[in-house]
């Protein structure tokens, strides 16, 4: 089987870095990029999960603010947020807002609305974790219903995934996670994942074959609810470089394919605003190539509700 995944988070996902006028950019392109994916997916009748922030979801600042009752420590942090960095709505500020987008994406046959938390926030380090957790989903999943979504699929900011969250998940109604391979430099969960040196080698190993990741055997007698992850779409100005990554992923896909196992692409859609042009084409050709795999494989395409 083959899923692609779409961490969708504008500027929320971004809180943690200094921004400049490129970050701005890619998230004004990635945007602009979204509808052309949707359209190469329905061309190729591939289904995918959009992973979303939210906050995204809000059609105003504030609804935003009249979320945010509680009084700790990323309450306080959010508002602040708010108050200083988001503006009115989506007309105002569409690096904070999304509704439009989300409906586009809601309307495409085989797309999947997802949870990527409610404010980006890293619980994983703080006290009181499951409560924590348990109150940022609940409002994540509050706003979503108000636009008729009802997630049952997770990928946690960062892709911290921790097994003790998957109790509160199922409380809630989330059933399905993306996870991490097993490798000090991918299991995000750990501090060993975010360092340079583990930055460097998962660049190296985009476009050279350093790593071999796992094609988890498919159980066809039951849907599994780890998805792990098993190649970041890494979008380049340069076409050397793309076409060095797509090699990889594509020898990889015909791999799982023949090993009758699953292939998991994930990426986030200011990536591909790096290289608006470069990443449709780079997408086209996956998807191209997935249904050739269809034919001589059956590597059936599918979301993670559908996994």
């Amino acid at each position: 089987m083959f899923c692609f995944s779409f961490d969708f988070e504008l500027l929320w996902g971004l809180r943690e870095s200094t921004l400049n006028k490129r970050h701005y950019l890619n998230v004004e392109r990635g945007r602009e990029t979204i509808p052309q994916v949707l359209e190469v997916f329905s061309e190729y009748k591939i289904s995918a999960t959009w992973a979303i922030v939210g906050a995204m979801f809000a059609n105003s600042k504030s609804e935003l603010e009249s979320i945010l009752d509680g009084s700790d420590a990323f309450d306080s942090r959010n508002r602040e947020y708010l108050r200083e960095k988001v503006g009115a709505n989506e007309s105002d500020d569409p690096f904070h807002f999304a509704r439009s987008l989300i409906e586009i994406i809601k309307s495409t046959d085989g797309q999947e609305i997802a949870t990527h938390s409610m404010f980006h926030d890293f619980l994983t380090s703080s006290r009181s974790y499951e409560s924590r957790l348990h109150r940022d989903l609940s409002r994540a999943i509050q706003i979503m219903e108000r636009s008729d979504c009802k997630p049952v699929s997770i990928v946690f900011p960062r892709n911290q995934f921790q097994f003790s969250s998957e109790s509160v998940c199922r409380e809630l109604g989330i059933t399905r996670f993306r996870t991490n391979q097993p490798h000090w430099a991918y299991a995000m969960e750990k501090k060993s994942a975010r360092n340079v040196c583990a930055r460097l080698y998962r660049y190296l190993d985009a476009v050279l074959p350093i790593y071999k990741p796992s094609f988890k055997q498919v159980d066809q007698k039951r849907v599994h609810s780890h998805n792990a992850a098993n190649r970041f779409l890494r979008v380049s100005e340069s076409s050397v470089i793309n076409s060095l990554h797509l090699s990889r992923i594509l020898g990889e896909m015909k791999q799982s394919a023949m090993q009758g196992g699953s292939y998991h692409l994930w990426t986030h859609p200011h990536n591909l605003g790096i290289n608006p042009k470069g990443s449709v084409k780079m997408i086209k050709e996956i998807c191209a190539y997935q249904s050739e795999l269809l034919l001589k494989y059956d590597f059936r395409s599918v979301n993670m509700r559908e996994w």
